[in-house]
């Protein structure tokens, strides 16, 4: 990344430059904080009423939350005079990628059916795609400002990078930077700023995580001579050191040497082979840099850390701009909207379920450790109504969308919903495996067990493929088979070890109950069109719970015979009703609706949701 990617690095513009002061207050105005307690207990006006004419722009819009919120937008909000999207790239190419990106996504799907031949005139009346990087100074890097002088009421930054193991500079340029580059143009703009950060920014403070704790000039371990900005410019600085020693003239001789065994028959071609080992270096240099300095400050990654840091300047700058942090906590498959069970890519804690669905059995968990998980549409859903708080200037600081308070999801049920929906996936492809696989599935283990599979196993699995080479002869087809079987589990282990020790902290060691009283308290001043229209209900994903509880608990039981009627396969048994209880079925105009997902995409695990008011069970493939 050039000098020009990393803004402010000269004290201009938004105070967090490697020279420069800063110009954030850190106790501000409150912006919400002092009487909105007693504000929000008043009604909220409709939203439709709150968001009328209102021009509001969208960072991360290609992502999986920022997509499926414009969704809902453009869905249940037609009075919105304009939402500007911001999408990386210059005029043609941003364009291109909303065309690509989300026009042309599944999550668009359902608006298409709904609208039929009016979509393309009412996405083109109501979007406006706008080119620029977060990273850039000004946002907007298209000369031709589609923006103009017109106001902007509010701005929601919803674009991050979600990699736990990105090096520091990049990580840093987004989630750090970009947001103060983001305050930077709210604050020209006159824009309020709906910032999303993450319930795990709290790092290695875990324990109960309460919303009126607002962090500024904060770091999990405690230590009272932290000052978030000097640690924003000392990380900036670090990046100048590793890229000006990737240039050092010994450096580059051990990059020569270590690249001399590349085939570059020209000079050009060797300078391109050095300068890409370069580029190689720095990235893992920076990975490591940016893991130690997160370390010590008490966040178990690079993620976690620039995410805080970020989150922190929008507190410290409440004197300047208006402002709230939206939390969600792991942001996982819809439960209906855009669609049930839809996902986008392998993020979060995609790749556990992942290695589940690879054939990776052990995972070295706590059974009982709670990892926090909010479907999207959830998260999503509750952002409109915090927006709406936000222009009305009823706002709390801090938002957490969260589970753990009200319906924990343990590893060890994680662990089987995961290993339900591969039952189900094995059983589709039919043949051995899907026999097989009820006996295969992933279970949680101690950390001495893990140990002993992750390393030993693959070992004696070298030594019987070796073992077959000799009897069978190492040119034998079947020979060849095992060899291939066995390089295969191998990679797999050790794919499974690098990402076990990227997950260790959320598996393993810190344990969280996140609260999230202010989305609660907000949704009691809703109107109930508003509160039908954008649902949040956490506490009614059955599926966290275990089949047991929900049965004593006189859930939603759809019954065994009902089968989806796209796939024909019938809800798990566990989801009927429990044969040691004796308790009769309560009459129909009783139950709850359920709605059992069964189409969730193979790395993600499974949900269902039950809601009120509705006297039947559907089940979604």
């Amino acid at each position: 990344m050039s000098n020009n990617d990393v803004s402010t690095r000269n004290g201009h513009g938004n105070g967090i430059s490697r020279n420069g002061n800063g110009n954030g207050g850190r106790n501000g105005n409150g912006n919400g904080k002092g009487n909105s307690l007693s504000r929000a207990a008043n009604a909220m006006p409709p939203l439709a009423e709150v968001l009328r004419k209102r021009r509001i722009m969208l960072t991360g819009a290609t992502g999986f939350l920022g997509k499926v919120l414009l969704y809902l937008l453009l869905r249940h909000h037609p009075e919105i005079e304009r939402i500007f999207l911001l999408i990386r790239g210059d005029r043609r190419s941003s364009l291109n990628r909303f065309r690509r990106e989300i026009l042309d996504s599944p999550a668009m799907a359902p608006l298409r059916e709904h609208l039929g031949a009016r979509f393309d005139g009412y996405v083109e009346e109501k979007v406006a795609i706008v080119a620029g990087d977060i990273t850039e100074p000004d946002l907007i890097t298209d000369t031709a400002d589609t923006l103009g002088h017109d106001k902007l009421d509010a701005l929601i930054h919803c674009a991050g990078l979600v990699n736990f193991e990105a090096s520091l500079e990049k990580a840093i340029a987004i989630n750090t930077v970009g947001v103060a580059n983001v305050i930077e143009f709210c604050r020209k703009r006159g824009a309020a700023l709906l910032h999303v950060s993450t319930c795990y920014a709290a790092g290695g403070a875990d324990g109960h995580r309460f919303e009126d704790d607002v962090p500024v000039d904060w770091c999990p371990s405690g230590r009272r001579n932290f000052n978030s900005r000097r640690e924003i410019r000392d990380a900036l600085a670090a990046v100048d050191r590793v890229e000006a020693e990737s240039h050092d003239q010994a450096r580059q001789a051990e990059l020569r040497a270590a690249g001399a065994n590349e085939n570059a028959d020209t000079g050009e071609a060797r300078d391109h082979v050095l300068e890409a080992m370069r580029k190689r270096w720095v990235e893992e240099r920076l990975k490591e840099i940016g893991r130690d300095r997160a370390k010590s400050w008490g966040w178990p990654n690079t993620y976690s850390y620039t995410k805080s840091l970020g989150e922190q300047l929008v507190f410290a700058a409440r004197d300047s701009i208006v402002a709230t942090v939206v939390r969600p906590s792991i942001i996982e498959s819809a439960l209906s909207d855009p669609l049930p069970g839809w996902n986008q890519g392998v993020n979060t804690s995609a790749p556990l379920t992942y290695l589940a669905g690879q054939g990776y059995r052990f995972y070295p968990a706590k059974g009982e450790l709670v990892l926090d998980i909010v479907p999207v549409d959830l998260a999503a859903q509750a952002m409109i109504p915090v927006l709406g708080a936000l222009l009305l200037k009823r706002h709390q600081p801090i938002y957490q969308l969260c589970t753990s308070d009200r319906n924990p999801l343990p590893m060890r049920r994680l662990v089987e919903l995961t290993g339900l929906s591969n039952r189900r996936e094995n059983r589709k492809r039919g043949g051995p495996m899907g026999k097989l696989a009820p006996h295969l599935e992933a279970v949680v283990v101690s950390q001495s067990t893990y140990e002993l599979v992750s390393e030993t196993l693959p070992k004696l699995l070298k030594h019987g493929s070796a073992l077959a080479k000799t009897l069978m002869g190492g040119e034998s087809i079947p020979a060849r088979k095992i060899a291939q079987q066995v390089d295969s589990l191998t990679e797999n282990a050790e794919l499974a070890r690098s990402l076990v020790e990227v997950y260790r902290p959320y598996i393993q060691e810190l344990v969280y109950t996140f609260h999230g009283n202010n989305i609660r308290a907000l949704y009691k001043t809703l109107t109930p069109a508003d509160v039908e229209r954008h649902p949040y209900s956490p506490e009614k994903i059955i599926s966290f719970r275990s089949s047991t509880s929900i049965r004593e608990a006189g859930r939603a039981r759809p019954s065994a015979t009902r089968r989806c009627s796209r796939c024909s396969i019938a809800p798990p048994k566990n989801t009927a009703r429990s044969p040691r209880s004796k308790r009769a079925n309560p009459p129909v105009s009783a139950r709850r609706s359920a709605i059992v997902n069964c189409a969730t995409p193979r790395i993600a695990p499974v949900f269902c949701s039950a809601f009120a008011g509705s006297s039947t069970a559907t089940v979604y493939c």
